[in-house]
């Protein structure tokens, strides 16, 4: 068995875990204190340069556990873990919100055919998995006022994926803060039309906490003229 043949298969094993009934946030201790970025960073360079020329996935994953036993890379070790972390995978965003207490990290997956994953850990170390479809099944649209008009020209639409841009950041009432993300519809399959757009808020209070989503609206996709 090849290396990319493990690598997908564990994959699909990771994507069938977090999508059957897994809450829709989870705790990574180490993150507990806040988020070291500096250290996190220089440890996935340092993957990237030692083992990215593993010519195996077992290789690769000897080569991953080698460099992040260093004690500067906790926090890559548990996320890498944790997302199932592999060849040439990158979080090529790591942004810091609402004054250090919110972080967004976006992870590039090689050869992947969808936008990647989106991750929200805070201060305390609360992960909350924005892709996952333990986080999207959970979303209502049949509560949105058009969706009654949405299929009736697309019977099967349904939240389908992320689509690729950065979540909107929006400072709340009481200090609470809003990150907007934009989901793409399908009727019923990945080669299906789009039936349109949906846009959910992740909440979070002023310290960071998680509160929950909420569907903000639905835009239907205009026919093609």
């Amino acid at each position: 068995m090849s290396w990319l043949t493990k690598f997908y298969l564990a994959l699909i094993g990771l994507i069938l875990v977090c999508s059957s009934g897994m809450a829709l946030s989870q705790t990574l201790p180490e993150f507990a204190n806040g988020f070291a970025i500096k250290d996190f960073q220089t440890c996935e360079k340092n993957v990237a340069a030692a083992c990215d020329s593993a010519t195996s996935y077992d290789q690769y994953q000897l080569c991953l556990n080698k460099i992040t036993a260093a004690s500067y890379c906790k926090q890559f070790a548990a996320l890498a873990k944790f997302v199932g972390f592999s060849h040439y995978n990158k979080f090529d965003v790591v942004n810091t919100y609402n004054h250090g207490k919110l972080y967004l990290l976006h992870l590039v997956r090689m050869g992947a055919n969808y936008p990647g994953d989106y991750y929200i850990i805070n201060s305390q170390g609360e992960l909350v998995q924005v892709t996952a479809y333990s986080t999207t099944k959970n979303i209502d649209i049949k509560s949105a006022a058009n969706y009654s008009s949405i299929i009736k020209d697309y019977p099967q639409a349904a939240i389908w994926g992320i689509v690729d841009e950065l979540p909107q950041f929006v400072t709340l009432a009481q200090g609470k803060v809003r990150f907007i993300v934009r989901y793409e519809m399908l009727n019923g399959c990945h080669a299906c039309a789009r039936a349109g757009y949906a846009n959910v808020a992740f909440d979070f209070s002023k310290n960071g906490k998680f509160i929950g989503t909420k569907l903000i609206a639905l835009e239907k996709q205009k026919p093609v003229q």
